[in-house]
């Protein structure tokens, strides 16, 4: 399976995610925040970024873009989040995020991104 950071400034959900991620075979690191996630990210590049929306510091969409004006070789990026109005989804496909899942989301619905996204490397 691949590696996958997940930043999300919700404890719950994080750790929902992680736990789901390590039990279908993925080697999953997290962070709390934009900021922490992209420290990460650029210390060691995962295949994935599972990336909430609306956090503190700063928020996913702005690390998307610092990854992508980083240039060069760049993780996959799913992003998660409750925004879920056609604009905002544009908005985050235009950044180059590669896919888009809307909270609530089932634990499938995860997996099935999570994988699609991670074969693709």
């Amino acid at each position: 399976m691949g590696s996958v950071i997940v930043v999300e400034d919700d404890d719950d959900i994080r750790m929902l995610i992680v736990r789901r991620l390590e039990r279908a075979g993925h080697e999953v690191r997290s962070a709390v925040d934009g900021i922490d996630g992209l420290e990460q990210i650029r210390e060691r590049m995962p295949d994935l970024v599972v990336l909430d929306w609306m956090m503190p510091r700063l928020d996913g969409l702005g690390v998307a873009e610092q990854l992508l004006a980083d240039g060069g070789e760049r993780p996959r990026i799913l992003m998660l989040t409750a925004r879920n109005q056609q604009s905002d989804i544009d908005r985050a496909l235009a950044v180059g995020v590669d896919d888009f899942l809307v909270k609530p989301f089932l634990g499938p619905d995860l997996l099935a991104a999570v994988d699609k996204l991670v074969a693709a490397e």
